[in-house]
């Protein structure tokens, strides 16, 4: 017997990682989020993570965006904010570049959250903390770099048409996968 769907969308809310998974493959997000298995890691992410955890305050923002009758909630993990100015930290064995931080789904994300909350642009830092490899152990090298990203209306607009467009595939993939089950 076919599982009946009430609700077509199968999530409580999207993220940015959701929707890079799911761009950069569908059968790998059918996976994680309609069959709970778990995703992947490497020493890499969690080394970031603790790092995260020392620096950061983890800030859950969140917004719903419309459309017609849809509704979709959009969440973030913000590691810092203060006043209209969102920061957020990241490590790697290679340096970001401005055009890293610029072109960030992660801070664009965070940028529209902020925009469709409180009707203006945050300004944004984000702060690269170089790694290396110690021993067979990621450690930091102390080196960093800090950028500063302008987020503008257009770039709120265009990553407001991503989630849709992510939405809209989640809808046509959840009833194709539980056509199956």
């Amino acid at each position: 017997m076919k599982k009946k769907v009430k609700n077509k969308f199968p999530l409580d809310h999207l993220s940015a990682s959701s929707v890079r998974l799911l761009e950069s493959s569908e059968k790998l997000w059918i996976a994680k989020y309609i069959y709970g298995e778990d995703g992947y890691t490497n020493e890499h992410m969690k080394f970031g993570r603790e790092t995260a955890d020392f620096f950061d305050d983890d800030i859950l923002i969140e917004c719903i965006l419309k459309r017609g009758k849809d509704k979709l909630k959009v969440i973030g993990l913000l590691d810092n904010q203060k006043g209209d100015t969102q920061y957020e930290n990241k490590t790697g064995l290679k340096a970001w570049t401005q055009a890293q931080a610029d072109s960030s789904f992660q801070l664009k994300t965070y940028a529209m959250i902020h925009y469709v909350n409180h009707g203006k642009l945050p300004k944004q830092v984000l702060t690269w903390r170089g790694t290396k490899m110690v021993d067979g152990k990621l450690e930091l090298t102390g080196e960093s770099k800090v950028f500063h990203v302008k987020p503008t209306v257009l770039s709120v607009l265009s990553t407001q048409a991503k989630y849709w467009k992510a939405y809209d595939k989640i809808i046509k993939l959840t009833e194709k996968e539980y056509a199956k089950i």
